[in-house]
């Protein structure tokens, strides 16, 4: 996490640190009917309060209460199709904070059991605490022995330095830049940093509200390498930034941005860097893709690639709408 001096982002980061968003070991539990009882047994140091807040029902204080939602739209929070959910809860459900970066494979494996660990005590929580003992891990989503996620939920990974670092300026006020105009990608999710479960993090960045914004192509493109783009979570981005851009609708556009750089940088028989900004914009487009936010004039519109094209140019600048999540 970069200090705001180094940024030019007015969020209070007072010091440069290593502190990175709480990780989550995500569990995708099954509903085996009304009548079933599949309450799992009491796991190792177990204590409900560990949970002190998570919802309503369950919070000794007001001031502990993460969220203002019951414990059946706690659940609901990730409810999937064939009466399946996902959990993934954020606020003193199973987030948990490791650092693991640094860490040797085998160490990382070590400390990972902590996060797996947690997530089994919210299940037991969530079966014994609101009557939720029909549902268990599901058996039929993943392929581990545990039946938990193949990998721990990341937020955050090491970024690229680029030919463009993309900070909350730009999306704060895109028109005192020219980043817009090379736009590959879009969002327009608040910035949301998980940092509840270390309380040396800032807590003051949790749905942070942005407009919505356009990615430059720049972010995908080292400063100093050819043959490599990047995607994902490594692009050139400020650690605060990261916070949207790390949401899933922005990684996968992102993701197809890439993948046009590198199909075009093959067919042109040409380095990534020197594609023209234009000829990958145009190609997205006629993919059905946004290089603009414009929420309100959809691809299916008539007129969406000449919209898209000219709010590109400058030419016509769209009024910024603030994402609140």
């Amino acid at each position: 996490m970069e200090a705001s001096s180094l940024t030019g982002e007015n969020v209070n980061v007072p010091e440069t640190n290593d502190i990175i968003q709480d990780i989550t070991y995500v569990a995708i539990l099954k509903d085996y009917g009304k009548d079933a009882v599949r309450t799992i047994a009491k796991p190792d140091n177990y204590d409900p309060m560990e949970f002190d807040g998570c919802c309503n029902e369950f919070c000794s204080k007001p001031e502990k209460l993460t969220s203002n939602v019951t414990a059946q739209k706690m659940l609901d929070y990730g409810k999937l199709p064939n009466g399946k959910y996902m959990i993934n809860w954020p606020g003193k459900g199973n987030d948990i904070y490791l650092n693991i970066i640094n860490l040797r494979p085998e160490q990382r494996k070590e400390e990972l059991k902590k996060a797996k660990a947690k997530t089994i005590r919210f299940l037991y929580f969530l079966q014994t605490q609101f009557g939720f003992k029909n549902l268990d891990l599901a058996d039929d989503e993943f392929p581990t022995e545990d039946r938990l996620a193949l990998i721990p939920y990341h937020r955050e990974s090491r970024r690229l330095q680029g030919m463009v670092r993309f900070n909350i300026r730009h999306i704060a006020e895109p028109f005192n830049y020219n980043l817009y105009r090379t736009g590959i990608a879009v969002g327009d999710y608040p910035i949301d940093h998980h940092h509840r479960e270390n309380e040396k993090a800032p807590q003051h960045l949790g749905f942070y509200p942005v407009p919505s914004y356009n990615l430059p192509l720049g972010v995908l493109i080292p400063k100093q390498h050819n043959g490599i783009i990047v995607a994902e979570k490594s692009t050139s981005i400020s650690n605060v930034v990261n916070g949207t851009t790390r949401l899933q609708p922005v990684i996968m556009l992102t993701g197809q941005a890439a993948g046009t750089l590198a199909a075009l940088s093959v067919k042109n028989k040409n380095r990534q860097g020197q594609i023209p900004v234009r000829l990958v914009q145009q190609t997205l487009l006629k993919s059905g893709a946004y290089i603009m936010p414009y929420f309100d004039v959809k691809p299916t519109h008539p007129h969406f690639i000449a919209i898209q094209k000219t709010g590109a140019t400058g030419i016509v600048r769209a009024q910024t709408a603030i994402s609140m999540g």
